[in-house]
């Protein structure tokens, strides 16, 4: 039995976007506890606090759109105002993604923005889509990702429909890197 159900926000986007608080209130009306975030849509921090706490909810993880030093910076502060306690990346541009030594420098970066979280008491992750599957010069970046990065940094939330998109299974993940 799960006490605590949440839902990825980035799922109703345009919702939020259009009406903030009022999908926020509809999304606990239909029972959600906890939210992860995809954006703010222009509400401060502090704003948004309140708006969870007033509807009883939680919001333990965001999707934070950079690791550049002061957009981090940013974000890593509005985790601690908000109440989040995983930072997660949910995109690499396609440009850092073409070489081995693209997808090596991205690991080196993540390692880089997850010290700096775990020093405010944050837990980095990074969320995959399909293209992380698809060789690069000869290996699978989501391997490179994982044989790259900190395990006791850099976790990896593994979206179970990409990671099958791709052809992937996910329990032979889970198995290979619990």
């Amino acid at each position: 039995r799960l006490d605590r159900i949440g839902v990825q926000l980035y799922t109703v986007r345009r919702e939020m976007e259009r009406d903030f608080e009022g999908t926020l209130t509809r999304v606990a009306a239909i029972g959600y506890n906890d939210v992860e975030f995809a954006g703010y849509f222009g509400h401060t921090p502090a704003e948004v606090r309140a708006i969870l706490d007033r509807l009883g909810l939680a919001a333990p993880a965001v999707h934070a759109g950079s690791i550049a030093p002061d957009a981090w910076a940013q974000a890593l502060d509005a985790a601690h105002v908000i109440g989040h306690r995983y930072l997660v990346v949910p995109w690499i541009p396609a440009e850092q993604r073409q070489t081995l030594d693209g997808w090596k420098r991205v690991a080196a970066d993540f390692n880089r923005a997850a010290a700096t979280a775990q020093a405010a008491g944050l837990q980095f992750a990074y969320h995959n889509h399909d293209f992380e599957f698809t060789p690069v010069e000869g290996r699978v970046p989501y391997d490179v990702l994982l044989a790259e990065t900190d395990p006791k940094l850099v976790q990896l939330e593994i979206d179970l429909y990409w990671i099958t998109k791709a052809g992937q299974d996910p329990l032979a993940y889970f198995a290979r890197w619990p």
